[in-house]
């Protein structure tokens, strides 16, 4: 009796668990759509606003040049995001695109921290005075790496691997 009583019992639960809504069939009601809508639109009146602003005082050409590219993936995510929930069935295509652009934008990125501390050799210059880098905490069996020419270009390096891998992934 007890048995079947706890069998009556999780069938009226699983009954009622899939009669419930889920995660999923909320990110699919068009009140997801319109809230992710909204967001989207927010970006991407903020993010084109900044972008305008560069364009129009456009006095640092080599700096803002790559704050343009980096402000830009801000509208672009929002876009590629609300098409994807819109066309899921595209939703590979969108993010293709998506990831394509965020490698470079790391890439430019680097370029324009670089031009903040006054190009390579200057980096260079400055980050040779510097200790040698202590590994982090799972890590800190290796050995320190130094700070000079041959870690910025194992860190373009790394950037560079970054941008060839990211969108295969």
């Amino acid at each position: 009796k007890n048995h079947n009583q706890l069998q009556v019992s999780l069938d009226s639960r699983q009954q009622k668990m899939s009669s419930e809504h889920t995660g999923l069939d909320w990110v699919n009601s068009n009140t997801a759509l319109i809230v992710a809508g909204l967001g989207a639109l927010v970006g991407l009146i903020i993010s084109m606003y900044n972008i305008v602003k560069h364009i129009v005082y456009y006095t640092l050409p080599e700096q803002q040049l790559h704050i343009i590219r980096v402000l830009f993936i801000v509208p672009l995510y929002a876009v590629v995001s609300w098409l994807s929930m819109i066309f899921s069935e595209h939703a590979l295509y969108f993010e293709s695109v998506r990831d394509v652009y965020e490698a470079f934008v790391i890439y430019c990125f680097l370029i324009l921290i670089l031009g903040y501390v006054g190009g390579e050799a200057n980096c260079v210059a400055l980050i040779s005075l510097k200790p040698d880098l202590k590994q982090p905490c799972p890590l800190c069996c290796l050995p320190s790496m130094s700070l000079n020419v041959r870690f910025l270009r194992f860190c373009k390096q790394s950037c560079i691997q970054f941008i060839i891998v990211k969108p295969i992934m």
